[in-house]
């Protein structure tokens, strides 16, 4: 359906209502709804001749292929109905003011909302743009006195603050019930926050790298609030410079209103307009903050060092993802001061804050501005304790009536397949420091999406796929656990972690005889609800969602008489320092050897999607070749001098499933010399094996039956070729 088509079928629902209209005006700015300025065929009873007509779909409004569910929209249509009584706020300037001297902030009132049609009829504020828009305008940056900046900010800080308390009154218990099941708007508001506080270390490393133990800290403290609202804009009119007496602001997208820290509503909204200031020069910004924070009065120390940890994590995450707003050296230095703010936040520097005048955020931030050349580090402290469950606005200030949904305009990087950061300089394979994983892999030798050569067609599907059968008796409950669970997954649009989970379930569950002889570990900060073995964050290292690989106290078993006893225990410590073979793919000890088998799942974050996870699947697979590699005895960057037996298993090839929600396809990848003119080069290729879409049960048991045959494969013929590889370092 494109979407004129869309605008006549919205405009044939207000038929024949109140709202009828025959000029509906499709409004720009927004990215995740539809929305329109209907001016209406009647005036209404109180004399408005114009509203706002919102229509939602199950993906965002620019980008039809990133899917968002429909159902955000009803979290909107609770909220504003509870709001419709909530007193407005008015602030009063100086008589001196040439401008308003009313500044009146309120909620718009909900006329209408179809639950058939997911279509909403809001109130209009004529002729307006979002906080931000205004004061980017240059009529606007060059017009606007200090006094009349910090009237809109008083105004919008007393607002946020009765809010607060309102939600925090008894009588709205089930308004926080309510607004609590909106976890996909919450978890994808950490992800974009603070998973990309993480995953921005590795795009600035010389700025982050140091502050990688604090990161994971403050995103750990994130994590920990995520059960205890989120997500508004700010309206302004056009002509709010010249209205003499009163100016009007709604508080508007209630869409991604959740439960969560307050800290996050207050902290969003200064870095928002500090954003203007550090990019745009525009002053009016932080007299706005100074006088937000006089409106919102008695914040507590330990809030206000949350909410400048937001800050920093705001601008680390958000500044890099700015289209045209600055230079790089621009964008570096709102990094660099991001960095410093959540550092000092997190440590509890008192140079911060004032406990006895908090109301010198502003001043804080520009003292710790680039130009101070303050850049200290610190060292991680434990995380804040109780956190209050309250609901939280934030107003972002996106355009005409909609909550802009993040759109990263900037390749999340990726890590170069060497598995562990203690490897010597003199290993002869890494990949390109500066692989971009979302990008064109073949710089750094991975080549994905080939045309296999007969050799491994026939390795593939008729050793490893073709003779092994799901044996049904046993594995049927897994086949129908594994079909129900994605029927409820596709139905609920859900989040990344549980098609995760579902995935590692299926697999932890499957019946096999020596299941002792594999292990899988997957990715805990991706999934929450199953705990395995923590992870470490490495600055370059691939990190498959999923990875399964041999278990070394199967393969001690096999090697020492003993399995115990000190050489066995050493044995994979000697490896790595004298013989430079990787074994383990986590730098920190997981138990887990010689990877076969690795999961990729479809982030959650808008840009990502089947063909980046597929990349992601060639990289980490690229770094199990690549262990293989160093095992084999024609390796060239062996330390040992001690004879070896020929034998090599650089031919083994490592396998991968790929999947995009209720898609799933399965990936063969393997190792190729290409001769060149003085040396041959090595190629990690990546090749596609099998595609379904799980939509009944056929479909399901070939997914489990694949996986099932790889895994017999793994702990059988794979097993064997490692452990004789191994037999000569014994």
């Amino acid at each position: 359906m494109s979407d004129k088509d869309l605008l006549n079928i919205v405009s044939q629902e207000l038929t024949g209502t109140r709202y009828a209209s025959s000029s509906l005006t499709p409004l720009s700015g927004g990215t995740a709804n539809f929305v329109y300025r209907a001016q209406l065929d009647q005036p209404l009873p109180d004399g408005t001749k114009s509203v706002i007509v919102k229509h939602t779909e199950a993906f965002i409004a620019l980008n039809r292929e990133f899917k968002l569910p429909a159902e955000r929209c009803l979290f909107e249509e609770s909220i504003l109905k509870t709001l419709d009584g909530f007193s407005s706020i008015l602030d009063t300037t100086k008589n001196s003011e040439p401008h308003a001297k009313e500044v009146m902030v309120k909620t718009p009132r909900l006329f209408s909302f179809n639950r058939e049609t997911n279509t909403a009829v809001i109130e209009d504020l004529p002729d307006s743009l979002d906080l931000k828009s205004f004061l980017i305008s240059s009529a606007t940056s060059n017009n606007v006195t200090q006094e009349w900046a910090s009237s809109i900010g008083r105004s919008l800080g007393a607002w946020l603050q009765s809010f607060h308390h309102w939600a925090d009154n008894a009588a709205q218990s089930g308004v926080a019930v309510e607004m609590d099941k909106n976890q996909y708007m919450r978890d994808l508001k950490f992800m974009v926050n603070y998973d990309a506080l993480v995953n921005t270390i590795d795009k600035y490393p010389t700025i982050l790298g140091d502050s990688r133990d604090v990161f994971r800290n403050v995103r750990e403290m994130a994590a920990a609030e995520l059960s205890r609202k989120d997500g508004n804009g700010v309206l302004i009119p056009k002509t709010a410079l010249e209205q003499p007496n009163h100016l009007p602001l709604f508080i508007i997208d209630w869409e991604l209103c959740h439960c969560g820290a307050r800290a996050l509503d207050l902290g969003q909204m200064f870095a928002e307009l500090y954003l203007l200031k550090h990019f745009k020069d525009i002053d009016a910004a932080t007299w706005i903050i100074q006088g937000f924070m006089k409106g919102y009065q008695d914040l507590d120390d330990e809030t206000a060092f949350r909410v400048l940890i937001h800050v920093g994590v705001h601008f680390i995450a958000w500044a890099p993802l700015i289209p045209g707003w600055g230079t790089s050296q621009q964008v570096e230095d709102a990094v660099r001061l991001g960095r410093d703010i959540v550092t000092k936040a997190w440590e509890r520097d008192r140079s911060c804050i004032s406990s006895s005048d908090t109301d010198h955020l502003t001043e804080h931030l520009q003292a710790m501005a680039p130009s101070k050349k303050k850049r200290n580090q610190s060292k991680s402290k434990p995380s804040p304790s109780k956190r209050r469950k309250v609901l939280e606005t934030a107003p972002e200030a996106p355009d005409q009536s909609e909550e802009a949904v993040p759109q990263p305009t900037v390749s999340l990087q990726a890590q170069p397949v060497s598995p562990v950061d203690s490897l010597s300089s003199n290993v002869s394979f890494k990949l390109h420091q500066r692989l971009e994983r979302y990008d064109d892999l073949e710089p750094s030798g991975v080549i994905v999406d080939v045309e296999p050569s007969d050799k491994i067609k026939e390795y593939a599907h008729s050793t490893v796929l073709g003779s092994k059968k799901l044996r049904m008796v046993e594995q049927s409950k897994v086949v129908e656990a594994f079909m129900t669970k994605i029927a409820e997954l596709s139905r609920r649009n859900s989040m990344k972690h549980e098609w995760v989970g579902l995935i590692h379930n299926a697999i932890l569950h499957m019946n096999l005889e020596n299941r002792v002889a594999f292990r899988t570990v997957e990715d805990k900060e991706l999934h929450r609800d199953i705990m395995p073995q923590p992870l470490q964050s490495l600055e370059h290292r691939s990190r498959p969602d999923i990875c399964v690989g041999l278990s070394e106290s199967h393969l001690r078993e096999i090697l020492y008489k003993d399995p115990y006893d000190a050489a066995a225990k050493e044995f994979w410590n000697k490896l790595k320092e004298k013989d430079g073979v990787i074994s383990d793919p986590y730098a920190k000890p997981q138990y887990l050897r010689f990877p076969f088998f690795i999961v990729e799942v479809r982030a959650d974050f808008n840009g990502d999607n089947l063909h980046q996870a597929q990349n992601r699947a060639a990289v980490g697979a690229a770094g199990a070749l690549w262990m293989l590699q160093m095992l084999s005895d024609n390796r060239g960057d062996t330390k040992s001098t001690k004879p070896k037996k020929g034998l090599n298993i650089t031919n083994l090839p490592i396998f991968s499933l790929v999947s995009e929600g209720a898609t799933f396809q399965l990936w063969v990848h393997y190792r190729k010399m290409v001769p060149g003119d003085s040396t041959d080069k090595i190629e990690y290729c990546s090749a596609h094996v099998k595609s379904w879409h799980a939509n009944g049960e056929k479909a399901c048991y070939k997914i489990l039956r694949n996986i099932y045959a790889i895994l017999r494969w793994g702990v059988g013929e794979y097993k064997n070729k490692v452990v004789e590889a191994l037999k000569s370092y014994v």
